[in-house]
């Protein structure tokens, strides 16, 4: 399989994890993914992603109904909503997650990112069904050795936070001219092929995408451990 078609493969199962999130009142889209943790499901998103009024959509007629428990960090800029139900439509999976493996990739692993740039989503004000286009963005961590100077002063720290590079030739973004607003509260995967011949992948979600260095070229992202761990201590989801 060539790399192009590793990568559509790949962004076709990570695009099944993400959802198109819609706020109306500040007239912005953002991404989630849907996860399920000890049996509930939830999306877990970027916290700014939900100020103000919020509606859930999935690409197509397929719609998310959620429940009243949302949790909210906005130091850490991570928030989960858990969901009812999912309605009918295109295929969605849940992807299960395990604390365990929501460890930091510092290593040889791909990292990609799945969700829905503004360029390529829209919606009507009035409640029409919103629709985009995921895309695909494939790229690296920085160690934190080699975070731009600067970074630190604006309250990010290596215990929470990750850099991955989008201004260099290195990732797919810059290639694509793709400007990244909309993909805030993306997840975060890192990816290994198992075979090139099958195209079938082991991936992992470790990170929410939250924000941009537009100046250093860097995505900006959170650690999910205290998404999960937040929701592994809330008594009320398990009864």
């Amino acid at each position: 399989m060539t790399g192009g078609q590793e990568k559509r493969s790949l962004h076709e199962v990570l695009r099944r994890h993400s959802v198109l999130l819609i706020n109306r009142e500040e007239r912005s889209i953002g991404t989630g993914v849907l996860a399920t943790v000890r049996g509930r499901q939830f999306v877990l998103t970027a916290a700014h992603n939900l100020h103000g009024g919020l509606g859930l959509f999935i690409m197509g007629s397929q719609s998310l109904e959620p429940s009243g428990d949302i949790w909210a960090n906005d130091a850490l800029d991570l928030a989960y909503i858990r969901i009812e139900a999912v309605g009918r439509g295109r295929r969605i999976d849940s992807f299960a997650i395990d604390r365990d493996d929501a460890h930091p990739p510092y290593d040889d692993r791909s990292i990609a990112i799945c969700g829905y740039p503004s360029a390529m989503a829209r919606f009507d004000l009035q409640g029409g069904i919103p629709s985009g286009k995921s895309f695909l963005l494939t790229t690296h961590l920085l160690e934190p050795g080699a975070w731009p100077s600067g970074i630190a002063d604006s309250g990010k720290n290596p215990n929470d936070n990750f850099l991955l590079d989008y201004g260099s030739t290195r990732n797919s973004l810059a290639g694509s001219g793709m400007d990244p607003r909309g993909l805030s509260g993306a997840g975060v995967w890192s990816c290994e092929a198992l075979t090139s011949r099958e195209g079938t992948f082991r991936y992992k979600l470790f990170g929410i995408q939250t924000g941009v260095y537009r100046n250093e070229g860097m995505l900006v992202g959170s650690f999910i451990r205290p998404l999960i761990g937040q929701i592994e201590s809330n008594p009320k989801l398990h009864p």
